[in-house]
């Protein structure tokens, strides 16, 4: 990102709390321009208070990102009132611990949802503009596990791999439009 940290604009999904919420602070620390979004907006009130409580503002967004519909229907809304998003940090997720043999297909399938398809999803909300521009960021947030899998923890793990290797390819294929 550029010198001008407050014409920045970025875009973190799951601020509601950890590494997303301490994201969202530590950027607007630094003057960047802040996004942060949660699947509800009663869960942001302590990302407001703390933010309050260290002088900085974010902007609180309510966005269900796995929902295309919604998703198609917020971002041109967000674009309107921040201009363009210069990074987007993907690090809403979730984990299934247990063994693969307790874990239901539909509880694959939604935990797939959250830590794979809504990062792409995200992604491909914002990508033509920063291909536009030629220049953005893109941060998936991963986990150790998404490198080596261990017991009781394969469906989460699975899902890590995948964003692995989404990762990886998308690198390669946007690093030459000033997108990394």
């Amino acid at each position: 990102m550029v010198a001008n940290r407050q014409s920045q604009t970025v875009l973190i999904t799951g601020a509601s709390s950890g590494i997303g919420k301490v994201t969202c602070l530590y950027l607007a620390e630094k003057g960047y321009n802040v996004i942060g979004t949660s699947r509800a907006s009663s869960r942001l009130g302590d990302l407001y208070s703390e933010a309050d409580q260290r002088g900085v503002s974010v902007h609180g967004l309510e966005l269900d990102i796995n929902s295309d519909a919604e998703v198609r229907r917020v971002m041109p809304e967000v674009f309107n009132q921040f201009g363009d998003i210069h990074a987007l940090v993907n690090n809403a997720g979730y984990s299934v611990w247990g063994p693969v043999e307790s874990v239901s297909i539909d509880e694959m399938k939604t935990l797939f949802e959250t830590n794979l398809f809504a990062a792409v999803r995200m992604t491909q909300s914002v990508l033509p503009g920063m291909i536009e521009r030629g220049a953005g960021k893109i941060i998936n947030i991963s986990s150790i596990l998404g490198r080596l899998a261990t017991p009781f923890n394969g469906v989460y793990a699975a899902s890590k791999f995948a964003l692995e290797g989404l990762s990886e390819s998308m690198r390669t294929e946007v690093s030459p439009l000033g997108v990394h």
